[in-house]
């Protein structure tokens, strides 16, 4: 019994110094995710433990807040490594999706400024054609009419 309500003691310390290592770490004026806690699938908050086994000595992991009670749990298990990782890489997809659409947009901006620039240049070209062609035609037509006026009445 003593044994027990010392790991409980210990576990109570672990979670209060993880919390404020969680809280009060990280870059300044860095953008991060703050941890969640979890929640276990009986819908209470999961509790920190220490694995005691010799293949993960000291590991922490969430587990069901009444795993060490005689009365049934859900089983839930996370190792806490996995869980900041996981929640890391859900950050960084958000991320890589956010400059993904941002990317799309600024690449659907260049080819429409493109499609207008082209326009324009083609435009303006088709406009000094018809000009040119206006211009002729107009040129014959005043030409016709001079050739016309010189020439002497044959009637």
């Amino acid at each position: 019994m003593e044994e027990h309500s010392s790991d409980s003691i210990r576990r109570s310390w672990k979670e209060k110094s993880i919390g404020a290592s969680s809280n009060n770490s990280g870059n300044v004026g860095m953008a991060r995710k703050k941890f969640t806690h979890p929640s276990c699938y009986c819908g209470a908050h999961a509790i920190l433990f220490e694995s005691t086994t010799s293949n993960n000595p000291n590991r922490l992991f969430f587990g069901c807040s009444y795993f060490k009670t005689p009365s049934t749990h859900c089983k839930y298990f996370k190792w806490l490594d996995e869980l900041i990782t996981e929640s890391g890489y859900t950050v960084v997809e958000v991320q890589k999706t956010k400059v993904h659409g941002r990317l799309k947009e600024l690449e659907d901006k260049v080819k429409e400024m493109e499609i207008k620039l082209y326009n324009g240049v083609h435009g303006r070209r088709y406009t000094r054609h018809n000009r040119c062609i206006i211009m002729a035609f107009f040129i014959v037509v005043v030409g016709g009419i001079f050739v016309t006026a010189l020439q002497p009445n044959r009637m």
